[in-house]
């Protein structure tokens, strides 16, 4: 435990030589460091949980030739936390990362206490590190997975700003838009549960399901930082959020105006939600009311990584 992190890592390259030597040595190894388990293959890694084993050879899990080398390129300490976590929460980006854990404790589940670790992989990534806990046979491995995506279909108020050729809602059929949904489903199973946003992106949902003045702050504080002090940035921000307003536009019309500068990348994605974190955190509000103003997705993905529902009409 107490080794330099690059000690740490040859400590598994030369064990890892010893099995492979004319001795033949068999070597079993005990650890809660994440950089152990990163530094191992994979393969030989055994996971236990509730007095339970569970090996992650290639014949116990639902992990395929590919995941394995996938896994053995990407897998660093950072993302070998989930071999230690009572819940995994798997995003796509910084921003989710950053923004989630700000809303699970506005949600009165903070991720710390309930042992929950947020992976992020990228989009092509939640499948390979999902498939990590599904078995081929017998027992789940009982730690919640949760995968949380986008929808990634922008609504027909943005077609202006999009590029050309790309489909809104609008272009679509339900059928179409459903079949799109249930694709970025496909890692769930066993103890893994897809989350797909109900719209576009987690920011641009988050505005139009009830929070569009802390994310417009937010986007405003990432836009001009340094500029001015938070205060007069967040009236600032208002105001603009009533001129929009006035113009009687549609609550659609009015998050994607609002979504338009992380769009136009005039305004960072992860500042934005390093301030919107900061934002909710300051929220005087209860866990049921803030619920109420979040897309249900969002809740439905924390109840599952941290034990159970967090309302009692959420399943």
């Amino acid at each position: 435990a107490h080794l330099h992190p690059q000690l740490q890592a040859s400590v598994v390259a030369m064990l890892e030589k010893q099995t492979f030597s004319e001795r033949a040595v068999q070597v079993i190894l005990t650890t809660h460091s994440p950089l152990l388990a990163a530094g191992a293959d994979p393969q030989s890694l055994i996971l236990f949980s509730n007095g339970h084993a569970f090996p992650l050879a290639a014949e116990h899990t639902k992990l395929e030739a590919d995941d394995y080398r996938f896994l053995r390129r990407f897998l660093d300490a950072t993302k070998a936390n989930l071999f230690f976590a009572k819940g995994v929460l798997i995003v796509e980006g910084d921003a989710e990362a950053l923004l989630i854990p700000a809303i699970a404790e506005k949600l009165g589940r903070q991720f710390t206490r309930h042992g929950v670790s947020v992976v992020v992989v990228g989009h092509t990534g939640l499948f390979r590190y999902a498939r990590i806990f599904q078995r081929q046979l017998g027992k789940d491995i009982p730690v919640p997975v949760a995968c949380l995506t986008d929808r990634d279909i922008p609504p027909a108020a943005a077609k202006p700003h999009l590029t050309e050729g790309r489909k809104t809602d609008a272009d679509l059929t339900p059928t179409d838009i459903a079949a799109e949904v249930e694709k970025r489903r496909k890692p769930r199973g066993g103890p893994v549960e897809a989350f797909v946003s109900p719209f576009w992106t987690l920011e641009h949902d988050l505005a139009r399901c009830g929070l569009i003045a802390e994310v417009n702050r937010a986007i405003y504080r990432a836009s001009h930082r340094g500029q001015k002090s938070r205060t007069d940035l967040d009236t600032a921000a208002d105001k603009d959020l009533e001129a929009l307003r006035g113009r009687g536009v549609s609550d659609e019309d009015l998050a994607v105006d609002v979504y338009m500068p992380l769009l136009k990348k005039t305004a960072s994605k992860s500042i934005t939600a390093e301030e919107l974190a900061d934002i909710i955190r300051e929220m005087d509000i209860t866990p049921e009311a803030f619920g109420r103003r979040i897309p249900t997705y969002l809740v439905e993905a924390i109840g599952h990584v941290t034990g159970s529902p967090i309302f009692e009409d959420t399943v």
